[in-house]
């Protein structure tokens, strides 16, 4: 992880990474040029180490879709700022508007 995440933006990104897994998503994570974790993972400290390469990500929410010839299925994203606010308080910088991603940001 860079120093792009003060402690509170680690413990925010930590939180949403934590709902989502729990909701039963996986995550990737996108950093603005390049994939920094590009095969959905269950590994908490595996995401936690891909965040932070730049100063922002998207973490995109997949589940697996064994029908449609790909691995897994994109269903929401959040995209993370870093910088704005220490507590991270104002680390979500944007996210899909549907139910699932506004359940886990709340």
């Amino acid at each position: 992880m860079s120093d792009f995440l003060t402690l509170g933006e680690k413990q925010k990104a930590r939180e949403v990474i934590e709902r989502a897994m729990r909701a039963g998503y996986a995550i990737r994570v996108w950093e603005g040029e390049d994939w920094a974790l590009s095969k959905p993972s269950l590994n908490v400290a595996e995401i936690m180490a891909a965040l932070g390469s730049t100063g922002e990500d998207r973490i995109d929410f997949v589940e697996p879709t064994p029908y449609t010839g790909q691995s897994y299925k994109k269903v929401g994203w959040i995209l993370f700022i870093y910088g704005n606010c220490p507590d991270g308080s104002e680390l979500y910088a944007d996210w899909s508007d549907n139910e699932l991603t506004n359940k886990i940001v709340s």
